[in-house]
């Protein structure tokens, strides 16, 4: 089965030069909307750092984008074993929508690409999801999670970021696929030419894929769409164990999540 969506492959790129997330072709359809019918927002580029448990620092909002202030392995340390995808089971009609199936980024996206390139080199992409889940952190998850506190220099990451008045929010959700791309080359790109405009194209994609051959790019556990909640940053960091060493850099972390919360309300990105 075969759909056309302009969707992530169209939006993934950092530059602007490809269209946003949510643009749909004369199909109406993409990746995008999928994502976003599940109560989550496309990352800009799409990348396996951005698991749930994530505190970042947010540059955009939709699509998705920010600086990692601290991973999600060091604030989930405590319950990474059992934590689980909150999709089990039988297939969702989302993931029916997105395992198997294979997209093509559409005429204008190519058109771009070119452009982005200098060269009429690609004629088409397409892209395909497998082993898609959506992954979820609750509040309970938080709290037994704050047991163990992250590392120092992750708090302080998020005191400065916070004094500079930018928004600091942990990623509750998570929708993560692995994912494989294919390039389908005009016929007068040389074999050497689309080596390397296959690694300039990965690049630019997502965060981490893999050449399998030229034209074709692999990645594993991507994370395409996300949810945020600054609310349960405060509950983790209020959570968090003090000491005479740590209680007062807390208890001001606390206060200016407070004030940022009254000011921009609970994440744009929640359903």
């Amino acid at each position: 089965m075969k759909r056309t969506a302009l969707g992530l492959l169209a939006g993934a790129l950092l530059t602007s030069v490809w269209p946003i997330p949510g643009q749909a072709d004369d199909s109406g359809e993409t990746v995008a909307m999928v994502i976003q019918a599940i109560g989550e927002t496309p990352v800009l580029k799409p990348d396996a750092s951005f698991q749930r448990g994530t505190i970042v620092a947010v540059k955009t909002r939709d699509p998705f984008s920010g600086d990692i202030l601290c991973r999600w392995d060091q604030v989930l340390q405590s319950i990474q074993a059992r934590l689980h995808p909150s999709t089990e089971g039988a297939a969702t009609p989302w993931q029916a929508a997105t395992d198997d199936t294979t997209f093509d980024a559409g005429a204008d996206a190519v058109k771009q690409v070119n452009a982005k390139l200098g060269v009429q080199a690609v004629k088409s992409i397409s892209f395909a999801f497998t082993n898609t889940a959506v992954y979820d952190l609750s509040e309970a998850d938080i709290r037994e999670a704050a047991a163990a506190p992250p590392p120092a220099a992750c708090l302080q990451a998020i005191h400065e970021r916070l004094k500079d008045k930018q928004v600091v929010t942990i990623l509750d959700s998570a929708m993560v696929a692995d994912a494989r791309y294919k390039i389908d080359w005009d016929d007068s790109v040389t074999a050497e030419q689309r080596a390397q405009l296959t690694a300039k194209i990965a690049a630019d994609i997502a965060a981490g894929l893999q050449t399998a051959e030229p034209g074709t790019l692999t990645g594993s556990s991507l994370v395409y769409g996300v949810a945020d909640s600054t609310s349960l940053l405060r509950t983790y960091i209020d959570a968090l164990p003090r000491s005479p060493g740590t209680a007062e850099a807390l208890d001001a972390i606390s206060r200016a999540l407070s004030a940022q919360n009254k000011g921009v309300g609970e994440s744009a990105l929640k359903p």
